[in-house]
């Protein structure tokens, strides 16, 4: 999809809420020069049932029967790359937001000078590190999704980029070329065979990396520090987001 036109999801159970956010959303897009395309829903089982992407999901914390905590962590589950903002009415929601897809959270009743802030940034943010063009694959130029690559692997001088649907590219590439193009401080070199996106690391052992793909990537004993120091900045970053609004 084009980097200027958004899908934005709406879940909130309760119709004036629903209009409130939407009126927020659509005073924001005039003001920018993005394109929305809006979905409504009631319900976290509605979502999660829905096929298409979805860019940002403004979700309710409190829906009844599956909970917006439950939608958020089956997302993840599941490596959705769509961006969540809780919408809630108690602040206490900032304890249980941590997670890949969470951005922020907005408070009701919603302000839109603070709404307009969180959209904005989010989505400065992803569009400003979210592709990377490869002039050089086998077949064809590609352009991949920074978000929804979840490790490289040399493979002599070429190398296979793994993404979160489990699809990959080989590209006529080594690491070492990759890493002066790549401009998204997410992806990290953990070994000198592999590239990691530290948003996809699920646990950090003495000699390796389990991601939440469930794939294990050697790592070097002199790059675990800046590993660490990575997982720690992108959990502050996150953190920065909630509190900021």
């Amino acid at each position: 999809m084009s980097p200027t036109k958004y899908t934005i999801a709406i879940c909130d159970d309760e119709k004036y809420w629903q209009n409130q956010i939407l009126n927020c959303c659509k005073l924001l897009e005039n003001d920018i020069n993005f394109n929305f395309e809006y979905h409504i829903f009631s319900s976290g089982e509605d979502v999660l049932k829905y096929q298409s992407n979805i860019d940002i999901l403004l979700l309710d914390e409190e829906l009844p029967g599956t909970s917006g905590q439950s939608v958020k962590e089956q997302f993840e589950a599941s490596n959705k790359n769509t961006i969540i903002i809780f919408i809630t009415s108690h602040n206490e929601i900032v304890y249980d937001s941590f997670g890949k897809n969470v951005y922020g959270f907005i408070t009701k009743p919603i302000n839109q000078t603070n709404f307009n802030k969180t959209l904005k940034k989010t989505i400065n943010k992803t569009i400003a590190a979210k592709y990377l063009t490869l002039p050089d694959s086998i077949n064809d130029n590609i352009t991949l999704s920074y978000r929804d690559i979840t490790y490289m692997k040399a493979n002599g001088s070429y190398t296979t980029i793994y993404m979160s649907d489990s699809t990959s590219h080989l590209i006529r590439k080594g690491l070492n070329d990759l890493e002066k193009i790549i401009t998204n401080d997410t992806l990290i070199r953990v070994h000198k065979s592999y590239i990691v996106n530290s948003y996809y690391i699920k646990k950090l052992n003495s000699d390796e990396l389990i991601l939440t793909t469930d794939t294990t990537v050697p790592l070097a004993r002199r790059r675990k520090k800046q590993v660490q120091t990575k997982i720690a900045q992108n959990i502050y970053e996150k953190a920065e987001s909630i509190w900021n609004n």
